[in-house]
């Protein structure tokens, strides 16, 4: 009798639960008190909060400044982490950067991001994944360019003619294809065109380089065969004119495979691997190259947007390789054991 009298009251106790929670208005009621139940606390812990700093006026100063500064250093850190990764990433076909590791016998592993001249004609010619390659010579190098009864102190690069093949720098004039493949053509950016003849429609025109050997070899003036946009601030090539590397070896030819200060770039077919890539030059290398006491040489490949944050300069920090952009340049050393680059 009892069980069922606790079932009877189980039972209208569930009924009249089930009709209070579909009850439309009791739901509104339940809402809407919730709410201003938690409007009324934070206005008063607002209240409360206001009477302590106004106690307390140091010590809520103290707090304030505390908290902007937290919120001001996490902006600017996020900011430059930010402006940092975004070196290089405007480059559509993803060019690697050849590095180099000598070993001296009895000395320490030297990584730097540089070649020879020797290093792109051969891997290219030997290694099928690679597509195209560009030799790049500058950075630290200038020269004084006359043109138009003007002389002017310009940042060189010298590069090989599929230099706009392997990197993406648009020619506002001139074909990408042909503009460095005559040795006395050049390529000036858009403010050094306007710097020397005010507009940027100046292909054909002439500049000179007399202080230059290479330019005294070549015994002529040097012709505008295109013109090219400024590269970008978030690039870690910078230049104001590129020039034929044909030019350069004029006066300087260099035939030491181990001889290492300009940097090499090369494109891979899509479906190459890169690792699998490094480990045929290197093949190439030892079988070919390496000879009794000379240095142990290695070669890896470095992704172009790699390079900001590890420029691998030399050991003198010298910047012949064309990367002026380095992250922190005051400190080349500091980057040379990037792993990915090896």
């Amino acid at each position: 009798m009892n069980d069922g009298v606790a079932l009877a009251d189980n039972m209208d106790v569930t009924e009249n639960s089930i009709l209070l929670i579909v009850k439309p208005r009791r739901i509104w009621h339940l809402f809407w008190g919730g709410l201003l139940n938690h409007q009324i606390m934070f206005v008063n812990y607002t209240r409360i909060a206001f009477r302590h700093h106004k106690q307390h006026k140091l010590y809520a100063l103290i707090n304030a400044c505390g908290l902007a500064v937290g919120i001001t250093v996490m902006l600017l850190a996020i900011l430059y982490l930010k402006d940092e990764n975004s070196f290089d990433r405007f480059h559509e076909r993803s060019p690697y950067r050849i590095t180099t590791t000598l070993t001296a016998p009895g000395g320490n592993p030297q990584l730097s991001g540089n070649t020879g001249q020797l290093q792109g004609p051969v891997f290219r010619s030997q290694v099928p994944e690679i597509t195209a390659y560009t030799r790049v010579m500058g950075g630290d190098i200038y020269g004084d360019i006359i043109g138009n009864d003007k002389v002017m102190r310009q940042q060189l690069l010298y590069a090989d003619e599929h230099f706009f093949d392997v990197f993406t720098f648009p020619l506002l004039k001139g074909d990408a294809r042909t503009v460095l493949q005559d040795i006395g053509s050049v390529v000036i950016t858009e403010s050094t065109a306007r710097k020397y003849f005010n507009h940027t429609d100046v292909v054909g025109q002439l500049l000179r380089m007399d202080a230059d050997p290479s330019a005294r070899i070549l015994g002529k003036p040097l012709v505008v065969a295109g013109v090219v946009k400024d590269p970008p601030l978030y690039s870690s090539l910078q230049f104001d004119i590129v020039l034929p590397f044909r030019l350069l070896q004029l006066s300087f030819n260099d035939t030491n495979w181990f001889n290492v200060y300009l940097s090499t770039f090369v494109l891979l077919r899509a479906d190459a691997d890169a690792g699998a890539v490094a480990q045929k030059m290197n093949r190439i290398q030892s079988s070919t190259y390496a000879s009794g006491g000379a240095p142990a040489m290695l070669f890896g490949l470095q992704p172009v947007t790699d390079i900001h944050l590890h420029p691998l300069y030399t050991a003198e920090g010298s910047r012949e390789g064309g990367i002026i952009n380095g992250s922190n340049p005051a400190c080349p050393g500091a980057h040379r054991s990037h792993p990915s680059a090896l």
